[in-house]
Order: C-alpha cells, then structure tokens, then sequence
C-alpha cells in the first residue's frame, strides 16, 4: 500500500466533521482581526481542537486551519497512535517472550536446587546441630544482656524518682516562701493602709470637728482639739486665734487677736445647741 493510500485511510478513520456554526461564528472576529495570518476567504478554513478534545469548545482550545493543514495534523496524530499501538504490541510480545524464558530459567534452577540439596544433604543435620548450639549461647547471652539492661533502667528509674522527689520538695519549700513573703508584705500593706486612713482621719477631725447635737438638743462635749480648730476657723476672718477661749455645756468663746477700738479683746462666741456662731 502506497504512503497516499495510508494516509487516506488514517483520514477515513477520524472522519473530519463539519466545524460547529457557533465555534465558527466565534472564530470569525479572530479572522477578522488577523488577515495577514489567514489569506484565505473564511469559508476555506476548518477548525480544529489543539487538544483534540471535540467537547471542550473553550475558545483558546480553537484554532483555523486549512483543510490540508487540519489533515496532515490529524494523519501524524494517527500515526502517532498506531506507532504506539505497535510499540505496545512488540512490548507485550518481548514481555511474553520473556516471561517464556523465565518460566525456562525457573525450571532450570528448580531442577539445579533440587541436585544441590542432594548433594547437602548429609550435611544438614551437623548444620542444624551447629546452629541449635549457636542459639542456645546467643539466647543466654540475650537473656544476660536483657537483665543488665532491666537492672540499669530500674537503677535509673530509681535515681529520677528521687530527683523528682527532690525538686518537688525544693518547689514546695519555694511556694510556701513566697506564700509566706505574700502574707507579710500583704499584712503591712494593710497596717501601712490602716495608718494612713487613720492619719486621714485624725486630720479630718481636726479640720472639721463634730458639732453635731443629739436628738434631745443637747449640746456635745468637744475636746480641747475640736475646740482648737472651731476657734482657729472662728477667727480666721478677725485676725487669727490667741489660744485663749471658755468652754460651757451651751457655748464656746474663743479670743481672737486682733483687738476693739477701746482696748478689748474680740470674742468669737459658738452656740453648742444651735451650731452656728453667735457674733
């Protein structure tokens, strides 16, 4: 068969159909927009899957040609495919040549082994009797090997439970120290806060002394403090307190230093009942 024959008959077997009018009318701008590649009027061109995949229609997988040129991409396609059919049938021949010969070769060595272990045959059982030997001193040596080993790790065993013993004790002795630390600095923080509340509060009292009256309206007892402070704030507006006053269960008169136009002293009088000054 000549080579033109061949190829029409690679050409017969794909049988190229008519392209789809939708790819065409796809194709058609790309024409359009590159003339100087196709010379040719429209309608002279095929279209061809590049990865000759007739499904997949995906516009980048499209591509004119001339129907010569689509026939001589689909022949070597062909012919590519019956090189490898043909690759594929030599293979399977040589493969089963060879599996022929190795059948033959197994034969021969099944036979070879056969001979050998007549001719080794009166020399199994010393063979047997060396290697029992052989095992029995391995197992004691295994068995020694095994008990000094089992001997060690209890060993070690031992010396990392008393290492953690000890760490643990050394971490327990280290919290109950900062436990301990905590408790102190905690507690003179505390007395630290308490003296200051009661500073606060002693100033408090002294800057604003308690001249509250019962319910009866009876006046309070101050103390020299409170009496002190009343009369330092009595006279701040007079010119400021002599430390001289009088104290009765109603009132209190404080001395104050600047003096009157006559010669007498200014006094300051607090009424204990009402709460309030009097002058």
């Amino acid at each position: 068969m000549s080579k033109d024959n061949s190829d029409y008959n690679l050409i017969e077997k794909y049988k190229r159909e008519s392209s789809s009018p939708f790819n065409r009318e796809r194709l058609y701008p790309i024409y359009l927009k590159n003339r100087n590649k196709y010379p040719l009027p429209f309608s002279e061109y095929e279209i061809h899957h590049i990865d000759f995949n007739k499904d997949n229609n995906d516009v980048r997988n499209l591509i004119l040609l001339t129907p010569a040129e689509h026939d001589a991409i689909h022949i070597k396609k062909m012919q590519k495919v019956q090189s490898q059919k043909k690759e594929i049938e030599m293979i399977a021949k040589v493969r089963a040549e060879s599996e022929k010969a190795e059948k033959e070769r197994e034969k021969e060595m099944r036979e070879l082994e056969k001979e050998k272990k007549r001719l080794e045959s009166h020399k199994r059982e010393t063979h047997r009797r060396r290697l029992r030997q052989y095992e029995d001193q391995r197992r004691i040596m295994f068995e020694r090997e095994k008990n000094r080993t089992h001997s060690e790790k209890e060993e070690e065993k031992i010396t990392l439970e008393r290492i953690k013993e000890r760490e643990k004790s050394q971490n327990k002795k280290r919290k109950n120290t900062i436990k301990s630390l905590t408790k102190g600095v905690m507690i003179l923080f505390l007395l630290v806060v308490l003296i200051v509340l009661y500073t606060i509060l002693n100033q408090y009292m002294k800057e604003h002394p308690n001249t509250s009256i019962d319910p009866e309206g009876t006046s309070i007892n101050l103390t020299y403090q409170q009496i002190a402070s009343l009369c330092e704030e009595g006279c701040e507006k007079e010119g400021g307190f002599m430390n001289s006053y009088y104290n009765t269960p109603k009132e209190v008169g404080c001395t104050c230093i600047d003096k009157r136009a006559n010669g007498e002293n200014i006094i300051k009088i607090f009424d204990k009942i009402k709460v309030r000054w009097i002058n």
